[in-house]
């Protein structure tokens, strides 16, 4: 198994923190993203054309009145995933 390092931006995680106050199921949905996208072996989520990112999307529980999550990112070498700003919560 492969395990390469989240480093988040600081707009990512503040963000991110005032939702799951809102929310509190979002943090395990969000954990879960991150927690595929670290380990897993192959690059995953959809790969936006004509640039270096991907994108990785939770399913929206609009009857449980949970949004979804969409978090942009980029693959830095071989160990580090960079959370961009644009990731958010809808």
């Amino acid at each position: 198994m492969i395990y390469r390092t989240i480093i988040e931006s600081n707009s990512v995680s503040d963000s991110i923190d005032l939702k799951i106050k809102e929310i509190p199921e979002l943090s395990d949905i969000y954990d879960a993203l991150k927690w595929r996208i670290s380990r897993h072996e192959n690059k995953i989520g959809e790969k936006i054309v004509g640039t270096d990112y991907y994108i990785i999307k939770s399913s929206k529980e609009t009857n449980l009145n949970i949004p979804q999550i969409r978090i942009l990112y980029r693959y830095e070498g071989n160990n580090n995933i960079i959370f961009e700003s644009n990731s958010f919560v809808s």
